[in-house]
């Protein structure tokens, strides 16, 4: 420190001063900071004991520097030995004074002059730096995201049971923990408290001007966000700062008062030119902050245009349907966003109501409008400080424009969960009330507009999480109810329904409708994922609305970046989310409820600019809705297919009754591999129980859960036996290596794989056939079906899929596993007797299942019925006529041969070069027609079409992208020629098919007159 001053005074750069008493090692801070005469800080310092070349080396390579560098733009890292200076405006500079510490102990440590001229040159590169400036927002929300960052670490530490500054963090921590999220961990705590303070620096100099004082900024915070206040006074009622705080919010508010007073009111104010410009600084800062905690948070600005139509929705239909002259301006009129962020549809509300009083009354009511309606009855619930903070600041900016001061007011912005349990007064002995009473009330506050207050509309974007946070016991028993359907359970409701938009949902429709003393009328109007329209699992959850409402609006603007479509321009909404939106309103109209609601639908494909348009220029009483009626089993919010036959058509597991979902092993880079040779090496060290559970795990990295740990299974692993290695089809043309053995996998499907494995393990039908066919599947592929010998894995084709055995050997009862010689074929006799009465001979079951191969492979059936095909099992038409049901059997059997690898290649597909076989630059020369592995070698007769073939799923890509770093032996390089010929065959047979598939629906069989709709299930089917 000594040294550093006294070369600064030599250098002629006056009186800096080093503050090196911080002692902010241990919480992972830099060891010094050099500040200026005027107070502000200009660098910082990390020393390090003597040591080799090596071992500065490894520091300077330290994730700790790392993370400095990313968020110090001047830093001096040294050993006393050597200097490192890294500074972006000047670039790395390295100086070494001694070689090693030995020759220093030896004295032999004579410094040259030209080594302290480069010292001197470092020393004046560190010390000419000036003090971080902020001359536009973008750098400001860059400069504060740097200081949030390490604010963030030193929480993070401060928390831990050991420091001893840390009490006060720890108190507020588990305050957090009890009042909002109750799985909040300590980064999850470190994050939102670390971005509440810099938020309240911010705040504090858009109402206070400049300040280089903490205490002066803290005194700055308006009234009108009251909590940020109480969130501060536990670090201030210590009486001391901790220093591994205090020195990155002085270097913040430094950063502040830096910033030209003309820079801060554009960020405050819409009159920059933007409709939302703190939003747009808000979502700068996190992209520079943590982009990774944005996307978990799910942060994301609502587009405008979005906002803007749920707004004027729930305008008109207040209008329309509840009576109310000024809509949202009436006073009669309640609001809540319960997912409030930074406010976006809580200040359109406000916007829509003062114009709705302005037009109606005239401006002189807009004070009005906005003191008794607006911060009356309008409000809103958020998670986490930061957002809420500039809800809040832009709800009083918007007031004062036509100035209302909040002074003694306050907006109904709160912070709370919205899901989680009614939050009881926390007994902590009076110390808790008296550092956080404001947090304190403000919990007791929301609780009170959770159960009291009758709220007659519910808006916003609620948060999309699939892993939720939200598993308190009162949403997930009020959520129980969307997971059954007409009584009765919906299968893997447990894991497709618990994603938080639902549970926002379904708390938006308690709140409304069900609570005691709720309003039982009102709008719910939510931007959400629009996987709930018409997925399978999510039909609990319209039928729970469709009768629940007396009207619905879903305006699908689709964007699934899994669902997308050769040839269709369909651009995400969000740029960085990649599910598709819909924008939903539901209504329940005051007076009696008559019945199931009528759904209103229209959606949209296209470019992101052409979406917004049309959200901004559609109204609920415009003419582009179709009307529809949703009917049991789905209640599909979307339109049906164009053939109203499809319904009355046998489904795939009616057809063949045995069948099953694929084999799951949660764990295929275990358990499955392209040969033995490496296979059975890990096979045997997991079921060798000399080694240490711990040793296996982190070895062969297992993936491990709750309900799966190798010391908990080991004991019921068989003996490692090379028979169980058997082969599968893992996806579409890539056949794999497998070892069975049900008790290292996840859902092994054991009651109908067995007639598919050989003996012991099975009933000897390793090489009999089996259809796979995807059950509502997730993207659209180019093969919706296919055939395999032996077993196959869950998602052969990238999506779900059941396997359903042509013949299932018979047994002493389904859940043994003794092999037998009795086989039965695989399908359903209503069926057989139908088909035979009409075609006049039984088919086969082979027969039957090449006609649905066939069918399911028409590009046209897979295009015209693809709603259908989202949400449930394929249907299968049969023709009238027997020569149309043979000629797409025919059809059917030479694309199953060829999916099966079985059929001669093409002369024209080979593999050339010589070299290694090692996967390792893959592309494709559009001219030849080749795809290279390597420098040197190529497969040939890969046309375009081949390889862009499939969709959502691209086999032939798949195939060597997976084996990538790997060397193809013989039976790999084989596999892909077979695979290249079965794509290309494919692509020829496909307008066969599509012609064969018109033929079948100009005169189908009329199923019309099964009894309850379907055939009799026998066997096994989920």
């Amino acid at each position: 420190m000594t040294f550093l001053t006294a070369a600064a005074t030599e250098l002629g750069f006056g009186a800096v001063k080093i503050r090196g008493e911080l002692r902010l090692h241990e919480v992972g801070q830099p060891d010094l900071q050099v500040v200026n005469a005027d107070g502000r800080a200009i660098g910082y310092g990390e020393t390090k004991p003597i040591g080799s070349a090596a071992d500065f080396a490894r520091v300077l390579e330290s994730e700790q520097v790392d993370r400095y560098r990313r968020s110090l733009e001047n830093l001096l890292v040294t050993d006393f030995l050597r200097f490192t200076l890294f500074r972006p405006a000047a670039g790395r500079m390295d100086v070494t004074l001694v070689e090693t510490a030995g020759r220093l102990a030896a004295g032999s440590h004579a410094v040259s002059a030209a080594q302290l001229t480069q010292l001197s040159g470092l020393l004046s590169a560190f010390f000419s730096a000036t003090a971080p400036a902020a001359t536009t927002a973008e750098q400001l929300a860059d400069g504060l995201a740097r200081r949030t960052t390490l604010l963030r670490d030193a929480i993070r530490e401060l928390l831990g049971p050991t420091a001893e500054q840390g009490e006060p963090l720890r108190r507020l921590w588990d305050f957090y923990r009890r009042s909002l999220m109750s799985d909040m961990e300590a980064d999850d705590f470190a994050d939102t408290y670390a971005q509440t303070l810099v938020y309240a620096l911010f705040l504090a100099r858009l109402e206070g001007g400049p300040a280089t004082d903490l205490d002066a900024a803290w005194k700055a915070l308006p009234a009108d966000a009251p909590i940020l206040r109480s969130a501060i006074e536990p670090l201030r009622a210590a009486g001391k700062l901790p220093d591994a705080l205090s020195v990155w919010l002085v270097d913040a508010l430094h950063l502040l008062a830096s910033v030209p007073d003309a820079v801060i009111s554009s960020i405050g104010h819409p009159s920059a030119g933007m409709p939302d410009p703190i939003l747009y600084f808000y979502e700068h800062f996190l992209a520079a902050y943590d982009k990774v905690e944005r996307i978990r948070r799910g942060v994301y600005y609502t587009p405008r245009p979005l906002v803007d139509y749920l707004i004027r929705a729930v305008d008109d239909s207040l209008k329309r349907d509840f009576r109310k002259a000024a809509g949202l301006g009436d006073q009669g009129v309640s609001l809540l966003d319960p997912a409030v962020g930074t406010g976006t549809f809580v200040l359109a509300a406000a916007q829509q109501a003062v114009g709705n009083v302005a037009s109606v009354l005239g401006s002189g009511a807009v004070r009005a409008v906005l003191e008794e309606q607006v911060l009356r009855n309008f409000y809103g619930f958020e998670l986490l400080p930061a957002p809420y903070t500039i809800a809040h600041v832009k709800l009083a900016l918007f007031a004062r424009d036509h100035h209302v001061s909040f002074a003694n007011k306050r907006a109904q912005i709160y912070l709370t969960n919205t899901l989680g349990d009614p939050v009881a007064r926390a007994d902590d002995g009076g110390l808790l009330a008296f550092f956080v009473p404001g947090l304190i009330e403000e919990a007791a506050a929301a609780e009170r507009v959770k159960s009291d207050e009758r709220i007659l509309v519910i808006i916003g974007n609620p948060p999309w999480s699939a892993t939720s946070h939200n598993k308190q016991p009162e949403i997930e028993r009020l959520f129980a109810a969307w997971k059954t359907v007409d009584g009765r359970p919906i299968e893997d409701a447990r894991i497709a329904l618990n994603d938080d938009y639902l549970k926002f949902l379904r708390w938006a429709v308690w709140k409304l409708l069900e609570q005691p003393g709720a309003a039982g009328q009102g709008i719910v109007a939510f931007v959400t994922n629009h996987g709930f329209i018409n997925g399978r699992i999510h039909r609990g959850v319209r039928k729970a609305l469709l009768d629940a409402f007396d009207e619905i609006y879903v305006f699908n603007l689709q964007g699934n970046q899994r669902l997308w479509v050769k040839g269709v321009k369909d651009e995400k909404v969000f740029p960085d989310v990649q599910q598709g939106v819909a924008l939903s309103v539901l209504i329940r109209r005051p007076g009696a409820h008559a019945g199931p609601a009528t759904v209103h639908y229209r959606e949209m494909r296209g470019t992101r600019p052409a979406k917004y348009a049309a959200a901004q220029a559609a109204r609920l009483a415009g003419t582009d809705w179709q009307t529809l009626k949703p009917e049991a089993p789905f209640y599909s919010f979307a339109p049906a297919s164009v053939d109203d036959r499809y319904d009355s058509w046998p489904s795939i597991p009616e057809i063949f009754p045995v069948g099953v979902s694929g084999v799951q092993t949660q764990r295929d880079d275990l358990l499955s591999d392209f040969d033995e040779a490496s296979l059975a090496p890990r096979i045997r060290t997991l079921t060798d129980v000399s080694i240490p559970a711990a040793d296996v795990v982190e070895r062969l990295a297992v993936p491990e859960n709750a309900n799966w740990t190798v010391e908990s299974r080991r004991r019921g692993f068989a003996a490692f036996d090379q028979a169980r290695i058997v082969p599968w089809l893992y996806r579409l043309f890539d056949r794999r290596l497998l070892y069975w053995d049900p008790a290292m996998m996840g859902r092994a499907r054991e009651s109908v794989m067995r007639h598919l494995l050989p003996e012991p393990f099975g009933a000897n039908g390793a090489h009999r056939l089996a259809l796979v066919v995807e059950r509502a599947g997730a993207k659209p592929v180019s093969a919706l079906a296919t055939v395999t010998r032996g077993i196959a894995c869950a998602h052969v084709t990238g999506n779900w899929v059941h396997v359903y055995p042509l013949d299932f050997a018979e047994s002493a009862g389904e859940d043994t596993l003794l092999p037998t010689s009795e086989w039965r074929e695989n399908l359903e006799p209503k069926l057989a007797a139908q088909l035979a009465g009409a075609y006049g001979r039984r088919p086969t079951v082979e027969e039957v299942a090449w006609y649905a191969l066939g069918t399911l492979s028409a590009a046209v059936y897979r295009e015209r019925f693809a709603a259908e095909l989202a949400v449930d099992h394929p249907r299968v038409p049969f023709p009238a006529s027997p020569g149309v049901f043979d000629k797409m059997g025919g059809l059917g059997q030479q694309l199953g041969r060829v999916h099966l690898l079985e059929a001669p290649v093409d002369a024209e597909i080979r593999y050339v070069g010589e070299g290694n076989d090692r996967v390792e630059t893959i592309r494709r020369d559009p001219d030849s027609g080749e795809v290279w592995i390597n420098a040197t070698q190529r497969f040939t007769g890969v046309t375009a079409e081949a390889w862009a073939w499939g969709l959502g799923f691209r086999p032939l890509e798949h195939f060597l992208t997976n084996r990538k770093g790997r060397r193809l032996d013989l039976a790999q390089i084989e596999n892909f020629q077979r695979a290249i010929h079965a794509v290309r065959e494919s692509i020829r047979l496909g307008p066969k098919l599509d012609a064969t598939l018109a033929a079948i629906l100009s005169d189908p069989l009329d199923f019309t007159g099964r009894p309850n709709g379907g055939f009799a299930q026998a066997g096994t089917s989920s």
